[in-house]
């Protein structure tokens, strides 16, 4: 497998995983309640670890090859927007 198709792999890897954390915080809110340690767990995935995720998926689209690029691009903000808070939008 070429090196820019691989690029768009490790994108879509990097999309899954953030929609994965995402998920994963999403049913410990649910389970937990809305306390304190919940949004710090929040800002420190979503700040943290989520926007490097986000930047591994959107490089992966833009660098890669095949027929992956875009849904792997729109995938990545989609999932960007996930972790933005909603009186911002």
């Amino acid at each position: 497998m070429p090196w820019r198709e691989r690029s768009v792999l490790v994108g879509l890897v990097a999309a899954s995983l953030n929609l994965f954390l995402f998920y994963s915080w999403f049913a410990y809110r649910f389970i937990a309640g809305a306390t304190e340690e919940v949004w710090a767990i929040k800002g420190t995935l979503g700040d943290g670890i989520a926007g490097c995720l986000v930047i591994a998926a959107i490089l992966g689209a833009l660098v890669g090859k095949g027929r992956g690029r875009v849904l792997t691009a729109v995938g990545a903000t989609m999932a960007y927007l996930l972790w933005v808070p909603t009186a911002i939008l």
